[in-house]
């Protein structure tokens, strides 16, 4: 049995049931098996890791390291090609559990032959303990049924770059310019991402898109286009003025529009983006008033502002630890 040990930069937060089994199957990487982390296997290394929280259900661990059961037909894998697949992995396992911490670098990789895996023993249960305090909110826990699912839907596909950009600003909380840089981006890349992807849908959709102006466009003597130039316009005009991203444009989409239906969140995210632009021209917000505060209660504001947007753009799930 070959043996994959991937020793992180960081740690997965586990809640592991006492139902769960060895070992649960991936559909990608194709034909891996992710071990439970239960499981302890050689190489051992002197790590100084939260200790196991137990109740008669479930127990909550946190690890640096996974272990996969390759398949036997697998070829020689080299380093570059592991990291990719596992980083890739992680990617989507980050994205599912909206786990902010969990490691997308690698510290090594190991691959080593065993004959059989260790017996599974789930740890035992001493004490009548109702509740387990746990400093990281139970919904965001990886679990082998979340790394499951995971591995399924990174078939199908990719982890927008908006996510990825908010799970950092919200893993940055402590440094509070980063958290409010990362959720300002993270809110512009958002929108201009699901305002490009509604148009490329609905241009498709005729019976769904006659409230838009779409023409056909002789390109070259052989070749034509649909398009809209309205929207066009739009969007290109929402570089200079950030605002037509959730009032205009979406209004012309889908007639909603954050400023009508949240103007609060609205008003919150245009002094999110003038925070943005102060920091990137002059290193620091000057206008008290327009801008977020860099503090804990500043990046806090910012957080949850950009979490408001998202929700209001479809994207939930994601979790502002205050």
């Amino acid at each position: 049995m070959k043996i994959l040990s991937v020793i992180l930069d960081g740690e997965i937060k586990w809640s592991i049931s006492c139902k769960d089994q060895i070992f649960v199957r991936l559909s990608n990487p194709k034909q891996w098996k992710l071990i439970n982390p239960l499981i302890k296997l050689a190489p051992n290394f002197k790590r100084q890791l939260p200790p196991i929280k137990i109740t008669s259900s479930a127990c909550f661990l946190t690890e640096d390291i996974l272990r996969f059961i390759l398949p036997s037909n697998e070829k020689k894998l080299y380093d570059e090609e592991v990291g990719s697949r596992v980083i890739n992995f992680l990617r989507h396992l980050r994205l599912k559990t909206k786990q902010p911490a969990i490691p997308t670098d690698l510290c090594a990789v190991n691959i080593e032959e065993i004959k059989k895996l260790p017996s599974l023993k789930y740890p035992i249960f001493k004490h009548n303990v109702r509740r387990v305090k746990l400093f990281t909110p139970i919904e965001i826990l990886a679990t082998l049924s979340k790394a499951k699912e995971s591995s399924d839907q990174s078939l199908v596909k990719e982890v927008p770059i908006y996510a990825d950009l908010l799970l950092d600003a919200i893993n940055a909380k402590k440094d509070y310019k980063k958290a409010i840089l990362y959720a300002a981006i993270a809110v512009e890349t958002l929108a201009n991402t699901k305002l490009h992807n509604a148009y490329l849908y609905l241009s498709k959709k005729p019976r769904e898109s006659k409230h838009l102006r779409i023409i056909n466009l002789q390109v070259t003597k052989d070749s034509d286009i649909n398009k809209d130039p309205i929207f066009e316009t739009l969007m290109e005009l929402s570089q200079r003025k950030f605002r037509m991203l959730l009032h205009e444009i979406p209004l012309y989409l889908w007639n909603k529009s954050l400023m009508i239906d949240k103007k609060k969140t609205y008003d919150e995210v245009l002094k999110l983006h003038e925070t943005r632009n102060e920091i990137a021209h002059i290193g620091e917000p000057a206008s008290v008033h327009k801008t977020f505060p860099i503090t804990n209660k500043g990046a806090n504001a910012a957080l949850s502002c950009a979490k408001e947007v998202f929700e209001w753009f479809g994207e939930e799930g994601f979790i502002i630890k205050k």
